[in-house]
C-alpha cells in the first residue's frame, strides 16, 4: 500500500509540475507578444515622426 501512494504522489507532482511549466510558457509568450506589438508601434512614431520632420533635417530611423 505504501507504493502505490509513493507512485500516486508522484503522479500528482508530475501533473502540479507539467502544469506550472505549461502556464510559465503561456505567459512567456503573451509577454513576447506583447512586446513584439509595442515595439511595432514605437517603430511606427519613429516613422511618422521622421516624416514629419520639417527644419530641412533627416532622422534615419532604419539604421
Amino acid at each position: 500500500m505504501d507504493l502505490s501512494m509513493d507512485i500516486a504522489a508522484m503522479s500528482m507532482s508530475l501533473a502540479s509540475s507539467q502544469l506550472q511549466m505549461n502556464i510559465g510558457l503561456a505567459m512567456a509568450k503573451k509577454t513576447m507578444e506583447t512586446g513584439e506589438e509595442m515595439a511595432e508601434g514605437l517603430y511606427q512614431m519613429m516613422d511618422a515622426a521622421a516624416q514629419t520632420v520639417s527644419n530641412g533635417h533627416i532622422i534615419d530611423v532604419k539604421a
